[in-house]
C-alpha cells in the first residue's frame, strides 16, 4: 500500500515553473546586454556602432532568441500532453 503525500506532485509542479523562470532570466539577461551600450552611456549617440555595441547586442540577441524558442517549445509540449490528456480523459 502507498501513501501519496503529494511530494511528487509538488515535485512536478516545481520543475515547469522554475524552467520558465530560468527562460524568464534568460531573456530579461539577454534584453538587458542589448539595451546596456545605450543605457548606459558607452555607445556615443549618433556614432558608429563600437565593436563592444555590436558584441552586447548580438550576444544578447542570441539570448533573447534562445529564451523565445525555449518558451515557444515549452509551449508546444505542454499543448501537445493537454491534446493527450484530453483524448485520454474522454475515452474513459
Amino acid at each position: 500500500m502507498s501513501v501519496n503525500d503529494g511530494s511528487e506532485e509538488r515535485i512536478r509542479f516545481r520543475i515547469p515553473v522554475l524552467a520558465l523562470t530560468a527562460l524568464l532570466v534568460v531573456g530579461l539577461i539577454g534584453g538587458w546586454l542589448i539595451a546596456a551600450p545605450f543605457v548606459s552611456g558607452i555607445q556615443p549617440r549618433g556614432e558608429r556602432w563600437l565593436a563592444a555595441t555590436r558584441n552586447d547586442v548580438a550576444c544578447g540577441g542570441a539570448l533573447v532568441s534562445l529564451a523565445v524558442v525555449g518558451l515557444l517549445g515549452y509551449l508546444a509540449a505542454s499543448t501537445r500532453w493537454l491534446a493527450a490528456y484530453g483524448r485520454r480523459v474522454s475515452s474513459e
